[in-house]
């Protein structure tokens, strides 16, 4: 594994992953992506109907299976394969595999230069990773290759500008929705009141965030056929990706804008006038029996335009970038730990002091 992958891994090694889950954005859009997907009942049905059972399976950069780990229990698969780069995730996925009774190998690998078996699985799941590939073509036509003739291919991922950016027109309908909100919705995870919408810095991103991820439906396009699913994200997610902790979904004023929102969101996506940031597939093979039953095709979207602001921090100073990152979250580590030692040292000592104290003073009297 070179360097930059090692940096990706000891970024997810540490990140808090169910703390993001608590405060993202996408628990909000959740259920009106649901609800549009599946106007008729929930995922599960659709897939319990499609998905050959005692299959194996196939997750790429499966983090902990939180995601994935379900669908294989509702698919009933035979084995799954997990591949992952981060380590500390994989024994997290270890554990809630078992506890599901889920017959799974997990492997420490580059997605990148995998070789899949040929016509293999039958279910195939990645959640919030493709983005995270660089070799998006290979790896597209690796899946396609990989899966059994009416195999299915869940995926769930961020699919907009490069370094999860945002274009001019999605920071323009975002800000002038923005404005609307009063400034007790506008309180970001870090407790402050933010007044305007901007993108994440790309250094304060993990290496390969992103880095090819306009590719994406381009390439699955190329090698697959889309039974089900949708395009989103184009505003929810500039609007709500700092604020999302702010939100209630339980609460009916924080229900109407939210609902405000996505109706916004969804007429401007349909008419082409923003590019949509994530989607959720139901994808299966071109040409396929399941292809042929539901008429599978494609969306008309905006594609949002290539950015090479960030180039050169990917090309050249990244490696410098990430080495420095690395020395502070040494440095912070040291200084935890030394500040643990010293509380403990203090705590010691108090208690001595606080005991001789009083044996000095049973002994006066």
């Amino acid at each position: 594994m070179d360097k930059l992958l090692e940096a990706e891994a000891r970024h997810f090694d540490v990140k808090d992953i169910e703390r993001h889950r608590e405060i993202t954005w996408s628990r909000l859009a959740a259920p009106f992506v649901s609800k549009t997907i599946y106007p008729a009942g929930n995922r599960n049905q659709l897939l319990a109907e499609i998905i050959e059972r005692n299959t194996p399976g196939l997750a790429l950069a499966c983090g902990d299976m939180q995601q994935e780990a379900p669908l294989f229990k509702l698919a009933r698969s035979s084995s799954v394969d997990a591949i992952d780069i981060s380590k500390e995730s994989l024994k997290k996925a270890k554990a809630y595999c078992k506890a599901l009774g889920l017959n799974v190998k997990f492997s420490v690998s580059d997605v990148n230069k995998i070789k899949l078996p040929r016509k293999h699985y039958g279910l195939v799941v990645i959640a919030h990773s493709f983005h995270h590939f660089e070799e998006v073509d290979r790896i597209a036509e690796q899946i396609a290759d990989s899966m059994l003739p009416n195999g299915v291919f869940i995926l769930v991922d961020y699919i907009g500008p490069r370094y999860l950016q945002y274009t001019n027109r999605q920071l323009k309908y975002a800000n002038e929705f923005f404005k609307e909100l009063p400034p007790s919705l506008r309180i970001d995870h870090s407790g402050k009141v933010t007044d305007e919408v901007q993108p994440p810095l790309r250094w304060g991103l993990s290496v390969n965030e992103a880095i090819q991820s306009p590719k994406i439906l381009p390439a699955l396009q190329s090698n697959f056929c889309c039974i089900k699913g949708l395009l989103y994200g184009g505003l929810m997610y500039p609007v709500l990706g700092r604020i999302a902790v702010s939100f209630n979904p339980k609460n009916k004023k924080h229900a109407i804008l939210l609902g405000k929102l996505w109706k916004l969101e969804r007429r401007l996506i349909n008419n082409l006038e923003i590019e949509p940031n994530f989607c959720e597939l139901i994808l299966v093979r071109k040409n396929s029996k399941l292809c042929r039953k539901y008429s599978g095709g494609w969306f008309k979207y905006r594609a949002p335009e290539l950015d090479n602001r960030y180039d050169w921090l990917v090309n050249t100073s990244s490696k410098e970038i990430w080495r420095l990152i690395e020395k502070i979250s040494e440095y912070k580590a040291a200084v935890k730990k030394r500040d643990d030692i010293i509380v403990q040292y203090a705590h010691r000592k108090s208690f001595v002091t606080r005991a001789a104290n009083r044996l000095g003073a049973v002994l006066k009297k």
